[in-house]
């Protein structure tokens, strides 16, 4: 699967590159950092990804591949917990944890891989590159993950990161405590989404209403993955980007 993905990147290694930045030497520095997290949503195992992930042999598999891996172990999350229980502090506050950690990976000339932990970690994830790099986001999944406060049937946070991280959905913004830090980062035109299937309907009208580029499975089926990517990528034009990559999409 690795070296998979690494022969499709291949292609398209300038969209990782900071034109300031030496290409060899960059490419193949990475940082891992583990994000255990699980309160963005109601389920229990998600915070048991990173420590499992390294367990079936991830750091040895990317090691394989030639790349220079330093693995700056899991955050901390216990002690940023709200004591009162409050969903919205704890997420608040892990990802600005998340977003600082981010930031130091990259800080150290790095590209940073964060295994999470739920999707609401994406916030602290995109907002830490985005204290380094201009970026671009590739968000692959079968959620768009694109509610509100106000939008959001279930009240999960982990349903709403991309609202809170593309500047022209600012407008539809429900202040929640904990997010104060957070400042949209994105522009819409610096987003595409692959692989949705199951888009909620107030989903689908911010992506519809907005104009954020958006493929469905359907388009996968109909295109094949390898063009609906290429479609993506010349579309946000990036020079750095940041990928979500969620379990729901292995399927494509």
């Amino acid at each position: 699967m690795l070296y998979s993905s690494r022969l499709i990147l291949n292609k398209r290694l300038c969209y990782f590159l900071p034109f300031r930045q030496k290409t060899s030497n960059y490419l193949n520095r990475i940082g891992i950092l583990g994000a255990p997290f699980n309160k963005g949503q109601p389920k229990d195992g998600v915070d048991k990804a990173p420590d499992a992930l390294r367990k079936y042999g991830l750091i040895e598999q990317l090691q394989n591949l030639g790349l220079d891996i330093k693995d700056y172990g899991n955050l901390n999350f216990k002690e940023h917990l709200d004591t009162n229980n409050s969903k919205s502090l704890s997420v608040g506050a892990a990802c600005q944890l998340v977003s600082d950690g981010v930031k130091k990976v990259l800080s150290d000339g790095r590209k940073c891989v964060t295994i999470g932990g739920d999707h609401s970690l994406g916030m602290g994830t995109v907002h830490g590159h985005s204290q380094v790099h201009d970026v671009c986001v590739l968000w692959v999944d079968a959620h768009p993950d694109i509610n509100t406060a106000y939008t959001s049937l279930s009240g999960h946070i982990h349903g709403m990161p991309c609202s809170f991280l593309i500047k022209e959905l600012k407008k539809y913004k429900k202040p929640l405590a904990g997010f104060d830090w957070l400042n949209p980062c994105v522009n819409k035109s610096n987003v595409a989404f692959i692989g949705l299937r199951d888009i909620d309907p107030f989903e689908k009208l911010i992506l519809t209403k907005e104009n954020i580029l958006h493929y469905t499975m359907h388009d996968i089926d109909k295109l094949g993955i390898f063009e609906v990517t290429n479609r993506a990528l010349e579309a946000i034009n990036p020079t750095n980007w940041w990928i979500n990559c969620e379990r729901s999409i292995k399927h494509c």
